[in-house]
């Protein structure tokens, strides 16, 4: 009887154990939201080049309906970049940014018609140009999530892409929560979209990534 009940024990015992470890494991595999977006935030400085196509989508303040666009990107430090729009209002359009062939001029196509003689940098029209991209990105959601409280909503894919979700609430900025994935191998943004008063503003899909390709500046062109 004392062998049985020390086997019991033992038994007991190792089942314990093995919960333990199971538990402490389950803690160790999800990482802290906050840390991951520090993360995310750091790598979007280490890249030297990257090329992504990306899907956005905004309800219209007007219309109030959503619009949508696809487009394909590409950029390279410190600031080479180049933008085609496959679909959406400006369908067609290529606009391209190349510092070695103008500080001050953005060349390219108006839904494939060529800009004769390109077009300022500072053009109203082509501010949103100057706003695509990580580093674009990682500066609006600095922003948009500013002492805001970070949760760690699960795992996730993107376009086949194993993600973290987080979800971001109580910021100090006009979107009321803020909804973030983060590429599980790269640490890089795959999605995010924002909501006003509860409701959906806005999203970005990224996918078909490469990053550090050794782009070369001869794909700046229009």
């Amino acid at each position: 009887m004392k062998r049985d009940a020390m086997s019991w024990t033992v038994r007991m015992a190792g089942l314990c154990l093995a919960a333990v470890f199971a538990i402490s494991a389950a803690a160790a595999a999800k990482p802290d939201a906050q840390k991951l977006f520090q993360e995310m935030l750091k790598q979007s400085l280490n890249l030297k080049d990257y090329t992504f196509k990306f899907d956005h989508k905004e309800i219209n303040p007007k219309t109030k309906k959503e619009d949508a666009t696809s487009c394909e990107f590409w950029w390279k430090t410190p600031d080479y970049r180049k933008l085609i729009v496959h679909q959406g209002q400006h369908k067609g359009s290529v606009v391209v940014y190349n510092p070695d062939k103008s500080k001050t001029k953005v060349f390219g196509k108006q839904a494939g018609v060529e800009i004769p003689g390109g077009m300022p940098k500072d053009a109203k029209m082509v501010e949103p140009f100057f706003k695509v991209g990580w580093q674009n990105d990682m500066i609006a959601l600095k922003k948009s999530t500013r002492e805001g409280k970070f949760a760690l909503s699960g795992e996730d894919k993107v376009r086949g892409r194993k993600a973290w979700k987080i979800t971001v609430t109580g910021a100090k900025d006009e979107y009321d929560k803020v909804v973030i994935w983060i590429d599980q191998k790269d640490k890089v943004l795959l999605k995010h979209e924002y909501y006003k008063s509860g409701k959906f503003d806005s999203s970005t899909e990224i996918y078909d990534i490469k990053i550090n390709a050794d782009l070369k500046t001869d794909v700046f062109k229009p």
